[in-house]
């Protein structure tokens, strides 16, 4: 790409979005009836895809603006000084930018590079994109569209066709690239900047919090060592891997959750003492020991159970406040386990004892189903 004057650019934007503005207006002068339902859904999708593009050109231009400001470039010189290498200005490049309304505009940026890094591509830096919230060469306002969107739906390709619904094209690649660099800088800023977690203690004070634990199950793709492929692809391997995933929430009277408060969902690969770690962050961070009671839950998983008590040790929390839990769910799931252990029963009689347990654990008689469990276990060498 030729690189342009920043003033050429600035022109060129302006023009374009007077033409946009005519074309807008337009609809209001010509104040033409619609006769048909398709003709409201076109004019509509017309509509709305000119005030994106819009949207994006005065933003682009106010950026651009920003770009050339002796403000900026003096922030510019207060960033470089805190870099851990000497940069010095290299010229104006002409790069493009993603805008959250789906435009890709050119704008230019001052480059910066080390003098032995000046002719060598990717070794230079743009400090006033990274000063404007701009990674990836996308705009903040779409990195977090897009990263909501992919959070929101079920996989990549769902958000892919949504976010093109939206006029924002991308293919899986960038997208998933665009949300796993997100999600790092974001955990890089909580780990660094407290003033980040922002939470109203009061409204935890007196009230009934609940944590719950799990363990997930997602195949992660990792590239094998060895020769590649005929077409020079390579090799790669998708293990299962259990994600570590944990929810913060609070109850009202009923033990219903409360709206009030946004629960606070959170997770990772590296293991139980990593969950327990950020748990315990979260934790004091919403101020805990204020609350009434804290009331955990979980499976039978002893890497969840083996770690209780040092949590609450950590926090110095109340032990009259705590209570431990064990999910009903999973309960009623190993109920099944043991009924589908008993051969000599039938497929009615094994309906039979889990509905009565079943019931026997939602009206709290835990003891009794225990000592059931141990009774029909009598003789037999399966571990239960």
């Amino acid at each position: 790409m030729k690189d342009l004057d920043g003033k050429a650019i600035v022109s060129n934007l302006e023009a374009q979005i007077q033409i946009l503005i005519s074309a807008m207006n337009q609809y209001l002068d010509e104040n033409t009836l619609l006769a048909t339902s398709a003709q409201s859904e076109a004019l509509e999708q017309s509509l709305q895809s000119q005030a994106r593009q819009l949207a994006d050109l005065m933003m682009a231009l106010q950026l651009q603006k920003t770009m050339v400001s002796l403000e900026l470039q003096s922030d510019i010189k207060a960033f470089l000084k805190h870099c851990p290498r000497k940069y010095r200005h290299c010229g104006w490049r002409t790069i493009n930018i993603r805008f959250s309304g789906g435009s890709i505009v050119p704008l230019s940026i001052a480059y910066y590079a080390r003098n032995c890094d000046q002719k060598k591509k990717g070794k230079g830096i743009y400090p006033a994109l990274v000063l404007m919230g701009i990674h990836d060469r996308c705009t903040s306002g779409l990195v977090s569209e897009v990263s909501m969107t992919s959070a929101a739906l079920c996989s990549l390709d769902e958000a892919r066709e949504v976010l093109k619904g939206r006029g924002i094209k991308l293919n899986i690649k960038t997208i998933r690239n665009i949300v796993k660099r997100f999600s790092s800088r974001a955990r890089l800023l909580q780990k660094h900047d407290d003033t980040v977690f922002k939470v109203d203690t009061e409204t935890i004070k007196n009230r009934r919090v609940v944590v719950s634990v799990d363990g997930g199950r997602i195949r992660i793709r990792e590239t094998k060592r060895g020769p590649k492929t005929k077409k020079g692809r390579s090799r790669f391997k998708t293990d299962w891997r259990e994600p570590k995933l944990f929810i913060i929430y609070i109850v009202n009277d009923k033990g219903r959750q409360d709206k009030i408060f946004a629960p606070y969902i959170d997770g990772t690969m590296d293991g139980p003492d990593a969950l327990f770690s950020m748990l315990a962050y979260y934790l004091k961070k919403i101020n805990v020991s204020a609350a009434d009671k804290l009331l955990f839950i979980a499976d039978g998983a002893l890497w969840i159970w083996d770690r209780i008590k040092a949590l609450f040790s950590a926090l110095r929390l109340d032990p009259s406040k705590c209570y431990e839990l064990l999910d009903f769910y999973h309960a009623v799931e190993h109920l099944s386990s043991i009924a589908n252990m008993k051969r000599q029963w039938t497929e009615k009689q094994r309906r039979a004892w889990v509905k009565k347990n079943r019931k026997r654990l939602k009206q709290g008689q835990s003891e009794l189903v225990i000592n059931v469990i141990k009774d029909i276990c009598k003789g037999t060498q399966n571990k239960l």
